[in-house]
């Protein structure tokens, strides 16, 4: 009912209620199963909500939901495939940098979907555009899953021509900006350290690139 109701529910409250119940839904393995069954197509329905405007909490929930049923074979290609990259490009530049939520929600979907490898593919065409979206997120939040999420999700693709795209990045002082966050309170920002500096190791394996870190600290 609530998979039925996305599909026609304008009223944001409403809409808060049905895609909060599909995002509880999905983090049980029998009801992600469930959920994903042809007549039931919740994927669909959520990819078709991200599609229209709404508020920050409407759009956590649909992209928690959409990162718990890529926890099932084959669904991350098809989150793709349904327009999710398009979303998380288009709103980590859109917000604003008080929407943490919406952030850290777009931020762990992207590191999903770098996972797997078809995904992997459809992202590095986009490599530029991927890096533009988590180097922002490092810049705008100080919110541990964030960055974490954003950095990995970098790290995943670093590889082949991506390191020369992610390093010769205008948007690369988000980077540089996390990791002073991280030196200013290093027990704080732990977790953001180990991911940000396996970002930073991975990018300095091209010498032309090692220049360029130094020199954004």
């Amino acid at each position: 009912l609530s998979v039925a109701a996305t599909r026609f529910v304008k009223e944001e409250g409403l809409l808060e209620l049905c895609v909060g119940t599909i995002w509880h839904l999905t983090g049980e393995a029998d009801a992600r199963r469930y959920l994903l069954k042809d007549r039931v197509d919740c994927t669909e329905a959520l990819a078709q909500v991200l599609g229209r405007p709404h508020k920050a909490i409407v759009v956590e929930h649909v992209m928690g939901g959409l990162s718990n049923l890529c926890n099932e074979p084959g669904v991350t290609n098809r989150v793709v495939k349904l327009g999710a990259l398009n979303a998380v490009i288009k709103l980590t530049s859109t917000v604003g940098s008080s929407f943490v939520s919406v952030f850290r929600s777009c931020a762990h979907l992207a590191q999903r979907m770098a996972e797997e490898p078809g995904c992997a593919r459809v992202m590095s065409a986009r490599a530029h555009e991927v890096a533009t979206a988590m180097l922002r997120i490092m810049l705008e939040v100080d919110d541990e899953a964030a960055v974490c999420d954003a950095a990995s999700c970098l790290s995943a693709m670093c590889d082949g021509s991506n390191r020369i795209t992610f390093g010769r990045h205008p948007g690369l002082t988000g980077l540089s900006t996390a990791l002073e966050r991280c030196a200013r309170d290093p027990g704080y920002h732990g977790p953001q350290a180990i991911c940000l500096c396996t970002l930073v190791e991975r990018l300095a394996s091209v010498r032309e690139l090692r220049g360029r870190l130094v020199k954004l600290g």
